[in-house]
């Protein structure tokens, strides 16, 4: 894992619950956000996040007037 750049890190859904301080119901929204980058692992696999993507959609988020997410 030290070899991997932090930003290129993909994050799991428990990670992710952490990482933004939400529960599983508000995760699962996010899921089917089209906006939302996440991606899944083979044909019903696990949901994963690269962490950059993640990043540069809390910025969109944060500067997108009249769309509101609600995070801890």
């Amino acid at each position: 894992m030290a070899d991997i750049d932090r930003e290129d890190q993909l994050l799991t859904s428990a990670e992710l619950m952490k990482y933004l301080g939400i529960g599983r119901t508000k995760l699962y929204q996010l899921y089917q956000d089209p906006s939302f980058p996440a991606f899944r692992l083979g044909e019903g696999g696990a949901w994963m996040v690269r962490r950059s993507a993640l990043n540069r959609w809390l910025d969109l988020v944060v500067k997108q007037p009249g769309k509101t997410y609600l995070f801890h």
